[in-house]
């Protein structure tokens, strides 16, 4: 009911009342819409970076394994890598009669084991301008002051004189490391293990001379090894590259 208006009051409007908005609600909604944004980024930027520094560290590791892989494959390969081995692939079975002959003409360079056929016996020369006594033998043994063989190689333009033998056999040698030596010339580090030895012939009263020569060509032992003018041994540091030569000595044992 509406209130009656005394005689002569003036009419006042009714008015409609007006809703107040709803300030602290909204307010509260911005806000928490705003805190769920940055939660949500700081949720993205964490599995962001919780995925990418495991991937690195896994990355590197794997690296680092390889290249300790590589590594150790280098280094067994350098360890257990063999010496190098003569070639003789230009050595050819050869036979020759007394005379004069040139290495490449007449018989191919290489190394060769040398023997006299059937019971001769006589006199083996090889040489060359910078070598004038690579090898000077007595070859055979018919007259019981020779050696069954020689062993050694046969360089380009060098010259091989036999005397008073009617057959000379030259065999490719092959390269085999031991410390049992016979009459030639031996390379330290192919055929004979490098290290410090005792040598002396294996037939105390077979003498002969034993040398010992630097890569330089220059002695670095020289003596007369058994018999009644020779010393029964010798002590010896044989080293890589040097060079052994037996010559009147049918077989020379070295020992440790």
């Amino acid at each position: 009911m509406s209130t009656p208006v005394p005689p002569g009051a003036p009419e006042i409007a009714p008015q409609t009342p007006v809703a107040k908005p709803k300030k602290k609600g909204t307010l509260l909604k911005i806000i928490g819409a705003i805190v769920a944004v940055i939660i949500l980024i700081g949720i993205i930027k964490s599995c962001s970076g919780g995925s990418s520094t495991p991937a690195t560290t896994s990355t590197t590791a794997a690296a680092s394994t390889t290249d300790s892989t590589a590594a150790q494959a280098t280094t067994e390969a350098t360890t257990e890598a063999p010496k190098p081995a003569r070639d003789n692939s230009t050595a050819a079975l050869t036979t020759l009669g007394a005379g004069t002959f040139v290495v490449g003409t007449d018989i191919p360079a290489g190394r060769y084991v040398i023997t006299p056929a059937g019971g001769d016996s006589g006199n083996l020369f090889i040489h060359s301008p910078k070598q004038p006594l690579y090898v000077n033998e007595i070859l055979g043994q018919a007259l019981g002051l020779g050696v069954p063989s020689v062993t050694v190689d046969l360089l380009a333009d060098m010259e091989v004189e036999i005397k008073r033998i009617s057959e000379v056999t030259f065999t490719p040698a092959e390269t085999v490391s031991a410390t049992t030596l016979t009459t030639g010339r031996w390379v330290v580090g192919i055929d004979i293990p490098a290290g410090r030895y005792t040598a002396a012939p294996a037939d105390p009263a077979d003498a002969g001379n034993f040398f010992v020569h630097e890569k330089s060509g220059l002695p670095a032992v020289n003596e007369i090894l058994g018999g009644d003018h020779g010393v029964p041994n010798v002590a010896v540091n044989l080293k890589d590259g040097q060079t052994v030569h037996i010559s009147g000595i049918t077989t020379v044992n070295f020992t440790q």
